[in-house]
C-alpha cells in the first residue's frame, strides 16, 4: 500500500490492462473507476456502465466482477530478477436471474365499482402495476375491487438506471385465489412464456430489439399487457387474489466483456426458446403485438 501511494507500484485491470488512479490524489478528483486506500486495504466504488463492468453468468447467477492486478516488475527495470510478488484481487456481485413481483386485489362477482387510491411501489427495480384505463391513470390498489370481464392494463415498469447490460423479459403473470375458499388455491397464468393466454384475451407488448425474440427488451424499458378480468369456478362476492409477476432477466447480446476480446456485438449469453415451444401457439400469443401494430 506504501508504494502505491508512492507510486512505485500500480494497480491495472486485468480484462484491459488500464492504469488506475487513486481517487484520493488531488490530481485524480472525478474519477469515476479508480480506487482509494482505506484501512490499509483497497477499495474501489464502481458504476457498471460508466466503468464499463459487463455482466456474465456464472452457475446460472448474473455476474458483475472485476480483477485488479500489481505486478511486481512494474517496479523493478531489471529484466532477470524479480524481487516483487505479483498481486491481484477479484470483486464480484452476483444477482439472482429471477425474480417474483407479489401483488393482488380482489375480483367483485358482483357488482361493485372499482376505487382509485394513490399510486404505491412494489419493488426496487422493478414495478409490476395494474390500471383501470388504458393510459395508465387509475391504478388498481391492493384494496381495490375489480369488475369480472373488464380489461385491465398491466405496466412492467424497469428502472432506467439499473441492469447494464441486462435484457429481461415479463415470463408469467399468475393470478392465484387468496379467497380460502378453494383447496389447492386455484391459480391461472393469464401471461406464460412471455405470451399472452388467449383465454382471456390477454395482449402482451412484443418487442423488435432482438431477433426471433420478441420479448426480451433492455432494462430500463417499460412494457405493457392486458388481459379481461376473471373470477375463479365456486366462488361469490368479493374474493381476494394474489398476483406473482415473474421476471426473467439475461445477458444483453449486444454487450460483450472487453476480457473476451469480442465487440459489442456477441452470441446470446443466456437466452430461451420456451417462449416459442413450451406454450401451445393456438392458445397463447394471438392477440399480442408490436407498437406500430395496435
Amino acid at each position: 500500500m506504501k508504494q502505491l501511494q508512492q507510486g512505485i507500484r500500480v494497480l491495472k485491470r486485468k480484462d484491459t490492462g488500464v492504469v488506475l488512479q487513486d481517487v484520493m490524489d488531488p490530481n485524480n478528483i472525478g474519477d469515476l473507476c479508480g480506487y482509494q486506500i482505506v484501512d490499509g486495504g483497497i477499495q474501489i466504488n464502481w458504476n457498471y456502465a460508466d466503468c464499463n463492468v459487463t455482466p456474465t453468468m456464472k452457475n446460472g447467477m448474473i455476474s458483475y466482477g472485476i480483477t485488479i492486478q500489481a505486478f511486481g516488475n512494474d517496479a523493478d527495470s531489471d529484466p532477470m530478477i524479480e524481487f516483487y510478488v505479483d498481486f491481484d484481487a477479484t470483486a464480484e456481485c452476483l444477482y439472482d436471474p429471477e425474480i417474483d413481483i407479489d401483488t393482488g386485489f380482489f375480483v367483485n362477482q358482483e357488482d361493485v365499482d372499482a376505487e382509485v387510491s394513490e399510486y404505491g411501489s412494489l419493488k426496487k427495480n422493478f414495478e409490476c402495476v395494474f390500471f383501470e384505463d388504458s393510459k395508465a391513470k387509475n391504478q388498481i390498489m391492493p384494496h381495490n375491487i375489480v369488475n369480472m370481464g373488464e380489461r385491465i392494463h398491466g405496466r412492467l415498469r424497469s428502472k432506467g438506471n439499473a441492469g447494464h447490460g441486462l435484457i429481461y423479459k415479463l415470463q408469467r403473470v399468475k393470478f392465484i385465489d387468496a379467497s380460502g375458499k378453494t383447496n389447492p388455491p386455484a391459480s391461472f397464468n393469464v401471461i406464460g412464456g412471455g405470451k399472452g393466454s388467449k383465454v382471456v384475451h390477454a395482449k402482451v407488448q412484443k418487442s423488435k430489439y432482438i431477433p426471433n425474440k420478441k420479448y426480451w427488451r433492455p432494462m430500463g424499458q417499460k412494457m405493457k399487457f392486458s388481459f379481461l378480468s376473471f373470477g375463479f369456478e365456486n366462488l361469490d362476492e368479493q374474493n381476494e387474489v394474489d398476483i406473482k409477476c415473474h421476471v426473467k432477466i439475461g445477458i444483453d447480446p449486444n454487450f460483450a466483456s472487453p476480457s473476451l476480446g469480442r465487440s459489442r456485438v456477441g452470441p446470446p449469453a443466456m437466452m430461451d426458446d420456451d417462449e416459442d415451444d413450451e406454450y401451445d401457439s393456438a392458445e397463447w400469443g394471438v392477440y399480442d403485438y408490436y407498437d406500430d401494430e395496435y
